[in-house]
């Protein structure tokens, strides 16, 4: 399973890849929409996690 997290909070990435990290066998966090959106339009993922609020437009804008 392939997941993508987009949080702009350090924190959070890293404790939702730690919490991921068994489940899925390849996952790319990322800070901002725009490093999203690139990862989705070079490649298929299973499953996207977005904070509903990053720093300058709405998660479920963005994406």
């Amino acid at each position: 399973m392939k997941i993508l997290i987009v949080d702009d909070e350090e924190n959070i990435l890293k404790m939702l890849k730690k919490a991921l990290t068994n489940k899925a066998n390849h996952i790319v966090i990322t800070k901002t929409i725009e490093e999203a959106e690139f990862f989705i339009a070079s490649g298929h993922f299973d499953v996207v996690i977005s904070d509903i609020k990053l720093t300058g437009i709405l998660g479920r804008e963005g994406l």
